[in-house]
């Protein structure tokens, strides 16, 4: 996605202009162990996660890390590693759940989820391993000419 673009428009006027700066930021949620759906495989949040289907992410715990199986994981450990690479896939009719897979294509497929076999414990943090970018500031570099501000009332 390019650097959006901000238009004045209205007001009987024209020729405004805008710049616009952009930021980067790296995009994270964070969790307890109530979030965490053992029977589902998947992590419920209070908000949208807002993850993209098949990105990697960070895992990190901040304490017990959430406990795994070993089937789809892809070596022997009974839990999730903290540092370690995972892919989200969007859980269908919800945007506040995903799971977790070990390859993007796994993810985009939506298939061989880790499995969710015990809590961890404290707080749990996955962490979107590309930069995101927003709008940090719209600034007015020209004001136009002619713009008029009518006010309308209206009563019942």
């Amino acid at each position: 996605m390019g650097t959006p673009s901000v238009t004045i428009s209205g007001g009987n006027g024209g020729g405004a202009e805008t710049q616009l700066r952009m930021e980067g930021f790296k995009h994270s949620v964070s969790f307890n162990d109530l979030k965490v759906d053992l029977l589902n495989d998947k992590i419920t949040l209070d908000e949208d996660h807002r993850f993209l289907n098949g990105e990697e992410v960070i895992y990190t715990a901040g304490g017990l890390p959430i406990g795994v199986g070993e089937t789809n994981i892809g070596f022997s450990t009974s839990r999730l590693s903290s540092g370690g690479s995972y892919f989200i896939s969007h859980f269908p009719g919800d945007s506040r759940a995903f799971k977790i897979h070990m390859s993007e294509s796994n993810a985009r497929a939506g298939i061989n989820t880790i499995d969710f076999l015990a809590f961890g414990n404290n707080s749990h943090t996955f962490t979107a391993k590309k930069d995101r970018r927003r709008v940090a500031k719209i600034a007015v570099v020209n004001s136009g000419h002619g713009y008029q501000n009518n006010k309308v009332a209206v009563s019942y």
